[in-house]
């Protein structure tokens, strides 16, 4: 089985936005799909991991801002790369964000729209959780493109670097950034913004 067919697939690329008493999570997503028109139902996967899983499973909210091609990776990586256990991400995106009726916060800038949900059940998919939820709102935010994965993966995702002469190679040990070459001292990651001492010698 050739299993780069599913690269195939289309994607989008999301943050999921989520609060319970007072604390917010977010995370970047890319499997976000609608189920029915009437309800208006979505599913959305997520990592078992992120933190923005566990909260929803309490809160049973969410919010999806469907990010527009104009956003940058330093916001992709804010919320991809980094744990809302111990950052606020919407206040470290440097993004301006409201919160929709439940208090839920989401996106104002370089989103194409944002939609807000309700979970009404929920599949545990081994690694993942895929939540079936129901809107209670949608907005469209702008008339911006929505950015594709592919596109992310294309254009605004840093490629690595051309192979240096010494053939040294260091990877960030939080994103998986290859960087060709010695590593200086106050190197810091271009995808995630961690320093130099997260860098391990392959």
């Amino acid at each position: 089985m050739d299993t780069a067919a599913l690269f195939k697939l289309g994607y989008g690329l999301y943050v999921i936005g989520t609060e319970l008493d007072g604390k917010t999570a977010g995370c970047t997503a890319n499997t976000v799909v609608q189920i029915t028109g009437s309800p208006a139902q979505i599913a959305v996967g997520l990592n078992k991991d992120n933190y923005t899983n566990e909260l929803i499973q309490k809160s049973g909210k969410l919010t999806v801002s469907v990010l527009s091609k104009t956003a940058n990776m330093d916001l992709i990586a804010n919320f991809g790369f980094q744990s809302s256990r111990t950052a606020d991400k919407f206040h470290t995106s440097g993004q301006d964000f409201v919160t929709d009726g439940a208090g839920v916060p989401y996106l104002a800038k370089h989103t194409s729209a944002v939609l807000s949900a309700k979970v009404v059940n929920k599949m545990d998919c081994g690694t993942h959780t895929l939540f079936r939820c129901e809107l209670t709102d949608a907005q469209v935010l702008s008339q911006e493109e929505p950015m594709s994965y592919a596109y992310y993966h294309s254009d605004v995702k840093p490629k690595k670097a051309a192979a240096a002469s010494t053939g040294e190679q260091w990877k960030c040990s939080v994103c998986g950034y290859v960087h060709q070459g010695p590593l200086p001292d106050d190197f810091v990651c271009p995808v995630c913004k961690q320093p130099a001492s997260v860098f391990v010698k392959q």
